[in-house]
């Protein structure tokens, strides 16, 4: 665990409010603390980050005590306390205040200085004789020369859920009407503002462009992919949809595996999954950088969820309706994994019993259809929907369980040449391999047995299943 709390009690001066508060919180998890007003959540927060005494009890983070350490030897050690309020350092100027919040940032000067100037410049335009304000708002896409397969790009204008136009004529001090938008055509600026005075003089004009960003993660990847993702253009602006961005990519289409439902030929088989092997050693036990989807947060893609969520929408999609389907039948095809069910729903105990196995990157979603060969022997791997932390093993289940059909040798063979894989990348395997494979594979199930239930293969769902007896995970 990274964060344990015992027999914790607190309050102020005298007065007693938390009576005996025990809390784990595991590694790479997210946990809330739910109650009414003056229930104390908000005491127990400031007395883990050291803003109030411990009366009794014991508080410890990676192993070590927190009790009677100063807030800042706390923060030091990794802890941090964020209250709810919005406070700002009151005898602190604006631009000190800005520095103050983001010195942790690089850049953070030169971020800094580029806001305030834009807003030293908005607010110049007030008392002056303005005619009229033009927003002008470009869809993005990538240049006419790139060549491209897949494109994200924003579908709704960020002022249909922001009311922007009234605030700035709030702010500004004009009337609603002189506020004109435009929406222009790709390849113009992708924001524009032009503040005009009203004898058509230019007050102001300012353009805001998307960001090309290249991913260091790609770099990283071992010689024997080819990842053709060139590069991502971000919009420096939130949208309704969140970011707006559009990828570069090679064209790979010729090297993708063909769809249908035949085993693919061995020696590809076997080459992807010593790839697969040679990325995973790549990252193994990684830092900080590979923390981006949580693990948590991926093995509960398919779960019972996603059905409840699709039901409270007008939506019909097919997957998210077979996926409850699939899960309300599972007791009936097989009874034994029942209890699958709960961990589907909550998986948080085969986070943390994964959590004391090795971790490494994963890429999220090894499918066939993701996947390719190049004339030279590279595997082509594309589609990076939920990389992050996460455990070799699941990764290669998930592998097996959405390939089912299509792969040439036994499950039990291609385990055994992914452990061959790593070892021959100097990953030693004694001591937590059999004890991840048994997880993983259950993870494999937790994703799947949805899909394994709707089509009635008893003999699959008890070889996955044997794995969840073995994981120690169900009574």
């Amino acid at each position: 665990m990274q964060l344990e709390v015992h027999g914790l009690k607190s309050g102020y001066g005298k007065v007693q409010i938390l009576h005996g508060i025990d809390l784990t919180v595991p590694s790479r998890a997210i946990t809330a603390v739910l109650g009414p007003n003056g229930a104390g959540k908000s005491t127990l927060m400031k007395t883990i980050a050291g803003h109030l005494p411990v009366m009794a009890g014991e508080i410890r983070y990676r192993g070590n005590s927190l009790v009677g350490h100063s807030p800042l030897s706390i923060c030091k050690e990794g802890v941090g306390f964020v209250p709810q309020d919005r406070n700002v350092f009151p005898t602190l100027s604006v631009r000190d205040n800005l520095r103050a919040s983001s010195l942790a940032f690089e850049g953070a000067e030169e971020r800094v200085a580029e806001v305030l100037r834009r807003h030293e410049e908005g607010l110049a335009l007030v008392g002056k004789d303005v005619g009229t304000l033009t927003l002008r708002f470009a869809e993005i896409g990538p240049p006419a020369e790139w060549k491209t397969q897949t494109v994200f790009a924003p579908t709704r204008w960020l002022l249909e859920a922001y009311p922007f136009a009234d605030v700035m004529a709030r702010d500004l001090k004009l009337d609603l009407k002189q506020i004109v938008i435009e929406k222009q055509p790709v390849g113009s600026p992708a924001y524009e503002v032009v503040v005009a005075g009203k004898d058509g003089a230019e007050l102001l004009r300012e353009t805001f462009e998307p960001r090309f960003v290249l991913r260091s993660m790609f770099d990283r990847l071992p010689d024997c992919f080819v990842q053709p993702i060139v590069g991502i253009a971000v919009d420096a602006g939130p949208h309704p949809a969140g970011y707006g961005c559009w990828l570069l990519m090679d064209d790979v289409g010729e090297h993708l595996i063909p769809s249908g439902d035949e085993p693919i030929d061995l020696e590809a088989h076997e080459t992807f999954i010593d790839h697969m092997a040679a990325f995973h050693a790549a990252f193994w036990d990684g830092g900080s950088e590979i923390d981006i989807v949580p693990p948590t947060n991926r093995l509960l893609e398919l779960s019972p969820w996603t059905a409840i969520a699709e039901q409270a929408t007008d939506d019909d999609h097919l997957v998210p309706r077979l996926i409850g389907e699939g899960w309300a039948r599972l007791p009936e095809v097989a009874p034994d994994l029942a209890p699958l069910i709960d961990l589907a729903t909550d998986p948080s105990p085969l986070v943390d019993a994964l959590a004391t196995t090795p971790s490494t990157f994963v890429h999220g979603n090894w499918k066939l259809g993701n996947l390719g060969r190049d004339g030279d022997g590279h595997t082509v791997l594309f589609d990076w929907e939920n990389p992050g932390r996460g455990w070799g093993c699941a990764e290669l289940a998930w592998y097996l369980a959405i390939n089912a059909a299509r792969v040439p040798c036994s499950r039990e063979d291609t385990i055994e040449h992914y452990r061959r894989g790593l070892e021959a990348r100097g990953i030693a395997t004694d001591g937590w391999w059999d004890r991840q494979v048994a997880l993983g594979m259950v993870a494999g199930l937790v994703w799947f047995g949805w899909e394994k239930a709707l089509g009635g293969d008893t003999d699959e769902l008890a070889w996955w299943g044997s794995w969840l007896d073995r994981s120690g995970l169900v009574g």
